[in-house]
């Protein structure tokens, strides 16, 4: 954990300096400073993840011996045969992988957070990290997807998000449940009103949606995940907790912000998105797979919590604007922390620890 939280240190102090600074080249220096440690540290990586040898490099070695993988999307064959143009080591598709997510979630952050440092901390802390160093695939469509969202906002650029849905769908064909967040823009319509009835339903009557569920995907390629280790539910109450606190303290933000008439598009989408996120982590009750959907809501994570934080007057509190943000911010992160500490520090979910480089392949970093 010393190598991830050194690498975490030093982005935020880029970041910190980077916000700072006036001159707009010296800003970009910064951010590019502040991103090369995630990228070193996933890059250089050996057997982090589960899957890292579990899926990846097999499939990267099938494909290099001519061979068909089963279960593999069209556009990561593509990055594979890529990456086969200039060597056969399979560490370069790892090192490819790690360039295009570290790019598009830091440019995500770096344009469009309204604080920064905070979306860098809900990378980590929030675990998305960790989830970039096991399911790459989906991971990447879900980056790709949030930098593509601004595009939603305006009308004549949503064919852009539009192509970075296709482009998702193409590195894994699991995105495609985020067509829905065209619908989640103009209207605020994931109301508690509406939220809380589903969640009560999805408790008290989990076996009979699990088994309508079977039937929809038994003869699906998921239908993997209704068999063996995967046939289960994995609830955690932290991630519910968590999700439910921001959904709630987001839908106090919206109250207020439209109180004070300043409500716009990004408010009722990025609310809607994370009650979506609520939902889907509270069905993981039924089936472990709804966890994997709703990682492409949480995501929005990074750059919603800081827009909430930034554009939300709270003027009832009397501690002064500065001091106000600073203390929810300090709230959102200890939660954040608390969830971490349980999943990927003590369950080591996603299995970053310990860490070892393709350099000193033996020796392990805890």
């Amino acid at each position: 954990m010393v190598v991830y939280l050194i690498m975490l240190s030093l982005s935020l102090i880029f970041t910190a300096i980077g916000t700072k600074i006036k001159n707009r080249n010296l800003s970009i220096v910064m951010y590019v400073l502040a991103s090369l440690p995630f990228f070193i540290v996933s890059a250089i990586r050996y057997d982090v993840g589960t899957d890292y040898n579990y899926r990846y490099v097999g499939d990267f070695n099938k494909i290099a011996n001519g061979l068909t993988v089963d279960n593999l999307e069209i556009g990561f064959v593509i990055l594979i045969k890529f990456s086969l143009l200039f060597t056969t080591n399979s560490q370069w598709l790892f090192v490819i992988t790690s360039a295009l997510i570290t790019f598009f979630i830091m440019f995500t952050i770096f344009k469009y957070s309204k604080i920064p440092i905070v979306s860098i901390a809900i990378f980590f802390f929030g675990g998305f990290f960790f989830q970039s160093l096991n399911m790459i695939r989906q991971f990447l469509a879900m980056s790709i997807i949030l930098f593509g969202y601004k595009y939603l906002l305006e009308r004549k650029k949503v064919p852009l998000f539009l192509l970075s849905l296709v482009i998702a769908f193409f590195i894994h064909s699991s995105s495609i449940v985020m067509i829905v967040i065209l619908l989640l823009k103009n209207r605020y319509i994931m109301k508690p009103f509406v939220i809380l009835p589903i969640i009560a339903v999805i408790f008290l009557f989990k076996d009979d949606i699990i088994r309508l569920i079977s039937i929809v995907v038994e003869n699906t390629r998921f239908n993997v995940y209704l068999v063996g280790l995967y046939a289960k539910g994995e609830i955690s109450y932290f991630n519910i907790i968590t999700n439910l606190a921001i959904y709630f303290y987001m839908n106090l933000c919206y109250k207020i912000k439209k109180k004070n008439g300043q409500i716009v598009m990004e408010d009722k989408l990025f609310l809607n998105i994370q009650a979506l996120a609520t939902i889907c982590m509270c069905m993981t009750i039924l089936h472990m797979l709804f966890a994997r959907i709703a990682y492409y809501f949480i995501i929005f994570q990074i750059i919603s919590i800081p827009y909430f934080i930034g554009t939300t007057e709270i003027r009832e509190i009397h501690i002064g604007k500065k001091w106000t943000k600073r203390i929810i911010c300090a709230l959102i992160l200890i939660c954040f922390i608390l969830t971490f500490s349980y999943t990927n520090v003590l369950n080591n979910d996603n299995k970053p620890l310990p860490y070892k480089t393709i350099f000193n392949k033996e020796k392990e970093f805890m």
